[in-house]
């Protein structure tokens, strides 16, 4: 009887329990040519998407308008997140603090920028240091393309 009851309680517990959100790893996106689109598009798919700043400096966070203006929404401080309600459409540009003005049109250096993929669900923008090829990379990539020249030098001999 115990068991019974046991399972109709968590039946009446999972019945109950608030939709789970799945998180989707948004990509970085060129924050320039997602600054000249202009419109915003179409809203009629809700997302949450939130902003994690992996960097160890601030950056500030805007929306493009339905004009294609850039609007000011807050600072993101250095290792810490934001969340907001948007639309799938709606572009959101992440931009340098300290790098230049912050008026409406913003003239800060522009990091990278950002849409929501997944309506209903958690998208997560992951605010990180561009990677750099490791100077060994480097090298071997240079000693590659001087061995190309070489034998195309040979060739042509």
């Amino acid at each position: 009887m115990k068991v019974k009851i046991l399972q109709l309680l968590a039946l009446v517990i999972s019945c109950g329990a608030a939709p789970a959100y799945s998180t989707v790893i948004l990509p970085d996106l060129d924050p320039v040519a997602v600054d000249t689109t202009g419109a915003a598009g179409d809203i009629s798919d809700h997302a949450r998407i939130k902003f994690v700043n992996e960097l160890s400096s601030d950056v500030d966070l805007y929306w493009i308008d339905y004009e294609g203006n850039r609007v000011f929404y807050r600072t993101i401080y250095a290792n810490s997140e934001y969340s907001r309600d948007t639309f799938l459409s709606h572009p959101w540009l992440i931009v340098l603090t300290g790098t230049g003005g912050t008026s409406a049109q913003g003239s800060g250096t522009l990091w990278t920028a950002f849409m929501a993929q997944s309506p209903n669900d958690i998208d997560l923008a992951f605010i990180r240091a561009r990677t750099v090829p490791e100077p060994g990379a480097l090298a071997l990539l240079g000693f590659g393309l001087a061995g190309v020249g070489v034998s195309r030098r040979r060739k042509a001999d």
